[in-house]
């Protein structure tokens, strides 16, 4: 079951967040929906340095586990 979080979350205040940090996440998204885990760990972890959420972090997880590496 694929649950990626392609919205931001609503709870966030908008001067915490960072375009950067917006388009990373988005493009992670992008790269694991079309099967490049790789790409998409480096990503999220890219907006997660940038901004620290919960979904991005989910998101980590989700691409480690597509790349074989269990916790």
């Amino acid at each position: 079951m694929l649950l990626l979080f392609a919205a931001w979350p609503l709870d966030a205040r908008a001067d915490d967040l960072t375009d950067s940090a917006r388009a990373h996440f988005s493009e992670g998204v992008t790269r694991f929906e079309a099967g490049d885990y790789e790409a998409a760990c480096a990503l999220f972890r890219r907006a997660d340095s940038e901004h620290h959420a919960p979904v991005i972090v989910y998101n980590v997880a989700r691409s480690e586990e597509r790349l074989d590496h269990p916790q």
